[in-house]
């Protein structure tokens, strides 16, 4: 039987039995089923998460980004403007592939708090598939000098062996408990309890939440974005659980604080948005974001200065972004 045309919404995921709803998405499996059938063209809906991650995604994102088979995406960052009664962190997407055609550049198109912008694209340029065209040059600017990137100063995960349901005690017991800061606040733990990241405690560390402040990775009613819900600095003798993510460290506190205020920048966070298709932030996630001087503190305005950043550029990062601050 031949199949000329495939057409569809696959199913997304499937529950993988592990820790909480923990779930493997399953639509690139349909995908590729149906590129086997040989047909004229294909033509699905899925989830926008193999964008920038998603479980198991890699080598389907790196496979889309190379396939010169990929003539058009239409991507919605909120679900809700293609679904209007679902949440679906990430948004979603349709595309078509044609067994006809090869090109070069892919028609993509951007949805987004009622904007739309079509660019005819390489989406091979970077590692993860920049979903808004606009970021694109911005980008350009950003690295032109390939300089070195804050995804080389964040952590890995659980920098100090702590869960995140730790809480610690509410007094200390001993003189050698840490401070703990965990999302139920202030704790104290024993020392011997921190298993991992010793060379970090008696640092100033700045955490950041692990988890975006966006639900479902949507923006607020007005299109706007925050990302990173708790900026803080930690002294020496402080950590945190695995609810938060140590991004910079250093035994400076003047360069500790500044590196926090460059964090509540709209073009810190900007940045960080563009690698992220989730609700979760990684290190990889800081991929975009440069290493800046922090023996000054930065703001929006010497940022896009510095950068080389048009007005319309500039002005497009600030209509994104919601204003940040520290905790």
């Amino acid at each position: 039987m031949k199949f000329d045309y495939v057409i569809g919404n696959p199913p997304y995921q499937v529950s993988d039995g592990g820790a909480g709803a923990s779930a493997t998405p399953v639509y690139q499996d349909f995908f590729d089923e149906a590129k086997k059938l040989n047909p004229r063209a294909i033509d699905l809906i899925t989830p926008s998460k193999w964008f920038a991650g998603g479980k198991g995604l890699d080598s389907f994102r790196a496979e889309m980004l190379n396939d010169h088979h990929l003539v058009k995406i239409v991507d919605f960052v909120n679900a809700k403007d293609c679904f209007p009664n679902a949440s679906i962190g990430g948004g979603v997407n349709y595309f078509l592939w044609s067994g006809l055609k090869k090109s070069k550049t892919c028609e993509f198109t951007n949805i987004h708090d009622g904007r739309k912008s079509t660019v005819n694209r390489d989406l091979s340029e970077f590692p993860v598939l920049v979903r808004y065209n606009e970021s694109v040059n911005i980008l350009h600017k950003v690295l032109k000098d390939n300089p070195s990137l804050v995804s080389e100063t964040v952590d890995y995960r659980n920098s100090f062996g702590l869960p995140s349901s730790a809480r610690g005690t509410k007094d200390k017991k001993s003189t050698d408990d840490c401070t703990v800061y965990s999302s139920g606040g202030r704790g104290y733990v024993p020392f011997n309890s921190i298993t991992k990241g010793e060379d970090l405690i008696n640092r100033y560390k700045v955490i950041i939440s692990r988890l975006t402040t966006e639900h479902a990775g949507e923006p607020d009613k007005n299109g706007k974005f925050t990302v990173i819900s708790t900026v803080k600095v930690l002294q020496p003798g402080e950590v945190c659980t695995d609810s938060y993510l140590v991004a910079y460290a250093s035994l400076s506190k003047d360069k500790a604080e500044n590196f926090a205020r460059y964090v509540c920048t709209k073009f810190f966070r900007f940045l960080l948005l563009q690698a992220i298709s989730s609700i979760n932030l990684s290190k990889d996630k800081f991929q975009f974001v440069p290493i800046v001087d922090l023996n000054q503190h930065w703001t929006d305005e010497m940022l896009y200065e510095h950068f080389g950043l048009s007005e319309d550029e500039s002005k497009f990062i600030n209509n994104m972004m919601k204003e940040k601050e520290m905790a």
